[in-house]
């Protein structure tokens, strides 16, 4: 406890610093400040610092203080980010999850550009999302993250910010790493070898680097740490009406299982021989058990500290037949290989020419997803069990007859509800990614300063993913006609049936009619009833093959156009040509929209672009007494092939009065096109019922449903504002930081809707939504809930960073070594989301991962070959969601802060010749858990933000020579 005490004090002392002073472009502590770099916030090559839109570097030490060996977690530590699950968050239960996407402000991964020394990156999934675990992490020296929009410099998708990953392309000698990890509950192992040459060659006029790297990483199932084996979460309280002052909701911390389904199958209602439900039936909550066996399902119940909540869900008396999660994966296995070179050489004193060329492949899996369920509480989830049913005991057929059941007009059919772990166990989700990259290009010098490059990219990348014995629950959209429920309503034979089955045969009911239709009949009463032949039948395997293809051309020029009394005014400018293209494949099932999960369409689509940009710094003040000043402005004209023609652009001003002390101010207009598979994704079509609120007692309608992309979809637009002060004082040397207020609004964000929703938009007044609507005198007959540019964001906030370090001599010359601090903080003031009727804001909603205050400080103290890192990462207190902010929404809404500490160690030596330095790391070094209660009722319940590993060893070996 003294401890934790301890190191929370450190954090404090760097909070403080962070209120005296900070800076928005600073280098990691140990990091030499960056002089005269091209800084990824700007094209105009210039001194960091003076840069009005604020960059912050992750530079070489943090990386290495972090040993990193997926480039997404460096993201974890950087408040700016929002995790998207992944090594040390919660995933979900597909394979994506290993997957490394960056998401900024929380505004969606799609909406943060990423780059690889400033240039694109082929996307690795149809929604234009980079992996970025499969950049060549080796060679990184730093990462630039500008915090703000940067469309008019980089183009489309810099809407909350840019992402680039400035690689050592000058590298000369080898270098290797291996690194190993394991938790402290013995799982979630991993493993990491790297290495990387350079050399000069032909007289020094080239260079050549190359790196290699394979990584492998273990699985964590959700059932290994008690925090989520505990199964809290939040329900329905059943004992909740409008006026009996009760809460709606119920947040429980442990317990939580399914209330509507058992392994063996769970009746949850009956129905007459016209479909309608019968109220108060004698067999509901009847289970089968192992041979059939019937008993009564006991519902739990779980009473608050006040003493009157009820719980509507419980363990079997028979064994806990309720839990669909026990297999499911919280950290899905991976392996990733990636190569990288890079050759470059001066053709003349004046120009040079490089070639890079970049593969990698990365197995994500296999993970699994929950047993393929039936909820059995409507007529898509439930598995329907007629009265002559083959295989029903006879208990509960004497019963739907009446006999012995006391009701001679008992239900004609059930409702049943079942895990159905005990035919599939659960499906198996893996994907596959490969990516190439080439690019080649030539850069030169001209008259005075002036420099031009131009250069070619076309990247590759080849998903596939394919669904392991996944449930065949449809057919045509229509679930009647899915093979588990043709096998589940199996019939005894009739003497002289129509198709010459031998009378006494059980037999598909639907195989009477058509005898070569290849049903096999589904004995679903108890675990293990179902016969193999019956199993094949109701299981298929999904996939999904799909094809990204990137071109890129881009030309640009930069240098002073002339001086004024104040300075040069540097200019840059260029053309980029880019097409993008996607062909999907799936299997045939798919198509048919044939089973329970995924169901992926075919689609192909393509665009191209073509970009004019420029930017000019203009210095507009120079003088002793009011210091200096530059203007910044950007322009950008983009033409897409898809929706035409759109501008953005970006104004920026800095003054410095003092040499201590600078001022900044930045508005752009940026965009975000709308992704191939948000234009082309495949068509679904299905039927499905909506109430019709225009008409008088809201009709019910039967109606088609149409979804998929929208070719017509036109660019999200955002206009974004930043402020800030950045402060170095002189009576402090070392002490730098940063403040910056930023507001980003977005409109016309692409978002769907369903059928209801827009009808009752439409109700309320949004005429776009009413178009999507088809009537036929008067009557709805169809909807077609496509992408639609119909949403909105709008938020804003504080970036705060500060950085100081310096000699412990400063303090007392007697004492030795080096000492730093930086701290990172970001606080959401507001975070609105508008689906174009409805806004809602999400800031301190904790499980929309927005958090008040997010703060990171990182400390070190350095002595010869000994380096000591503490990084404190801090998540303020919230609630669990804002839609519960109103009085009796919930029973308990808040949620505890909660503060991470990792520990690095490094140490430096000589040996084999080489520069060596061994590394010690322990994340989460106090095993803080987290949270509990965020999902709605039972399953994963961790936000992607908090830690669910916990403690995690790991240590590894570095050498150059």
């Amino acid at each position: 406890m003294r401890q934790r005490i301890l190191w929370a004090g450190v954090s404090a002392i760097a909070m403080a610093l962070a209120a005296n002073a900070a800076q928005a472009q600073t280098a990691a502590p140990g990091e030499p400040a960056l002089d005269e770099v091209v800084v990824t916030g700007s094209r105009v090559v210039r001194d960091g610092f003076q840069a009005p839109t604020p960059v912050t570097v992750v530079g070489t030490e943090q990386l290495k203080e972090q040993a990193v060996t997926r480039l997404v977690d460096v993201s974890r530590n950087l408040p700016v980010f929002r995790n998207q699950g992944g090594a040390r968050s919660g995933s979900n239960s597909s394979a994506n999850g290993g997957q490394g996407s960056l998401d900024m402000r929380g505004l969606g991964a799609n909406r943060n550009l990423v780059l690889l020394d400033r240039r694109r990156v082929v996307p690795s999934t149809g929604n234009g999302v980079v992996d970025v675990n499969i950049l060549p992490s080796a060679l990184v020296s730093r990462i630039d993250v500008v915090t703000g929009g940067a469309s008019a410099a980089w183009g489309s998708d810099a809407v909350s910010g840019v992402v680039n990953f400035v690689l050592d392309t000058g590298f000369t000698g080898l270098k290797a790493e291996m690194s190993g990890g394991i938790s402290g509950h013995g799982d979630n192992g991993e493993g990491t070898v790297s290495a990387a040459v350079g050399r000069d060659f032909n007289d020094k006029r080239g260079h050549f680097i190359a790196s290699a790297e394979y990584f492998v990483g273990g699985k964590q199932d959700l059932m290994d740490r008690d925090w989520l084996a505990a199964r809290p979460g939040v329900i329905n309280n059943p004992a909740y009406t409008p006026t009996n002052g009760q809460p709606r909701r119920i947040k429980v911390s442990e317990g939580i299982v399914a209330a509507y389904m058992s392994t063996g199958g769970l009746v949850n209602g009956c129905r007459t021989a016209a479909g309608g439900n019968i109220p108060n039936c004698a067999l509901a909550g009847t289970a089968f058990g192992p041979g059939g066996a019937t008993h009564r399902f006991v519902y739990g119940t779980y009473v608050n500290p006040t003493g009157n909540m009820i719980q509507p869900a419980g363990p079997d008396t028979f064994g806990d037949y309720t839990q669909i999660y026990d297999n499911i994966k919280i950290v899905n296995p991976s392996e990733r290989v990636s190569l990288f070179s890079h050759v470059k050489h001066e053709l003349t004193d004046s120009i040079q020419g490089f070639v890079e060329g970049t593969y990698t492949k990365s197995i994500i899996g296999p993970a699994y997803s929950v047993p393929p369920y039936r909820f059995g509480t409507s007529a898509t989830t439930w598995l329907s069990v007629s009265a002559d049913n083959a295989f029903l005991p006879a208990n509960i057929k004497a019963q739907m007859s009446g006999v012995g059941g006391g009701n001679p007009a008992g239900p004609a059919f059930l409702n049943i509800g079942r895990i159905n772990e005990d035919w599939t166990g659960n499906s198996r989700i893996k994907n596959t990614n490969e990516t190439y990259r080439f690019v080649t290009g030539l850069s030169g010098d001209l008259k005075g300063d002036w420099s031009w490059d131009v250069y070619y990219q076309f990247g590759r990348n080849k998903y596939f993913g394919t669904v392991d014995d996944n449930l065949i629950t449809s057919r045509g959209g229509v679930t009647a006609r899915g093979n588990v429920n043709l096998a589940t309503d199996a019939v005894v034979a009739p003497a002289g049936n129509a198709a010459g089955i031998a009378a006494g045969t059980i037999v598909c009911r639907s195989t009477l009619t058509n005898p070569t239709n290849g049903c096999v009949p589904l004995n679903i009463f108890g675990p293990g009833a179902a016969s193999q032949a019956a199993i094949d039948y109701i299981l298929g395997d999904q996939f999904t093959r799909q094809i990204y293809r990137q071109h890129v051309v881009e030309a640009s020029i930069h240098g002073d156009l002339f001086s004024t009394w104040a300075g040069p005014v540097s200019f840059a400018a260029g053309g980029s040509y880019r097409r993008e293209e996607i062909d999907a494949t799936s299997d045939p099932l798919s198509l048919e929209s044939a089973f329970g999960i995924g169901n992926p369409k075919p689609y192909a689509g393509e665009y191209n672009v073509k970009e004019a940009f420029g930017e000019l710094v203009i210095p507009v003040l120079k003088d002793e007494g009011l210091g200096t000043a530059d203007v910044n402005l950007a322009g950008r004209v983009t033409d897409y092939s898809t929706s035409g023609r759109v501008e953005t652009w970006k104004a920026g001003f800095t003054w410095a009065p003092t040499d201590e002390l600078r001022l900044r101010f930045t508005r752009s207009r940026d965009i975000r096109a709308p992704s191939l598979q948000e234009l082309y994704t495949g068509a679904t079509q299905a039927r499905g019922s909506v109430i019709d609120r225009f008409k008088p007692g809201s009709v019910t309608f039967n109606i088609q449903q149409i979804g998929g992309g929208n070719a017509a979809l036109t660019p999200e637009i955002a206009d974004t504002i930043s402020a800030g002060v950045v402060y170095r004082p002189a009576w402090l040397p070392g002490l730098s930081g940063s403040v910056d207020y930023y507001r980003i609004k977005i409109r016309d964000s692409i978002s769907t809707l369903a059928v209801q929703q827009i009808v009752d938009r439409c109700f309320a007044g949004n005429q776009d939504l009413c178009g999507q609507i088809t009537r036929v005198n008067g009557d709805i007959i169809e909807i077609r809930s496509t992408n639609l540019n119909l949403a909105g964001f709008e938020t804003n906030g504080l970036d705060i960073e500060a950085a100081y370090r310096t000699s412990l001599s400063t303090f007392n010359p007697g004492w030795e070594g080096d000492v730093g601090i930086r701290v990172l903080a970001n606080y959401v003031g507001k975070f609105e989301t508008s689906d174009g009727v409805t806004a809602l804001d999400l800031a301190g909603s904790l499980g929309d991962r927005q958090p008040d205050w997010t703060i990171q400080a990182t400390t070190f103290y350095e002595r010869g070959p000994i380096r000591v890192t503490v990084v404190n990462r801090y998540l303020s207190s919230g609630v669990v969601s804002n839609d519960f902010r109103a009085p009796n929404e919930i029973d308990d809404n808040h949620v505890a802060a909660r503060l991470y500490t990792n520990l690095n160690l490094n140490y430096k030596f000589e040996r084999f010749g080489a520069d060596a330095e061994v590394f010690f790391n322990v994340d989460n070094l106090f095993q803080v858990k987290p949270p509990k209660g965020f999902g709605w009722g039972y399953g994963l319940n961790a936000s992607p933000q908090y830690d669910v590993i916990g403690r995690m060893f790991k240590a590894g070996l570095r050498l150059q020579y």
